[in-house]
């Protein structure tokens, strides 16, 4: 689900996104992630809450904004990453994030 999620997400965007996705240590399928998404940051850790995982991501991105998306999302607005910049309020931003 995840190549669909993120094939989407790349023929829809304006600008280079930055992605990254949290795999659980003990997925059987980590080694496939890691070689057939090579457009993504694929991070290998332990079984956590889905918040958790998500957290980790946000320290580790390097982006302005964030976006978490679950990997059944299919993207099929064209220019998503422009427009989800345009939305977004400055004033809207608390404790280094976007509410």
């Amino acid at each position: 689900m995840a190549r669909k999620m993120l094939d989407s997400a790349i023929a829809t965007q304006v600008k280079n996104a930055e992605y990254l996705l949290y795999v659980d240590a003990d997925d059987p399928e980590r080694e496939n992630y890691q070689s057939s998404i090579p457009q993504a940051k694929v991070v290998v850790g332990p079984n956590v809450p889905t918040p958790v995982a998500y957290e980790l991501l946000a320290e580790m991105s390097n982006g302005e904004m964030y976006l978490i998306m679950g990997d059944d999302c299919v993207f099929q607005t064209e220019g998503w990453d422009a427009k989800f910049k345009a939305a977004v309020k400055l004033e809207w931003r608390r404790d280094n994030a976007y509410v």
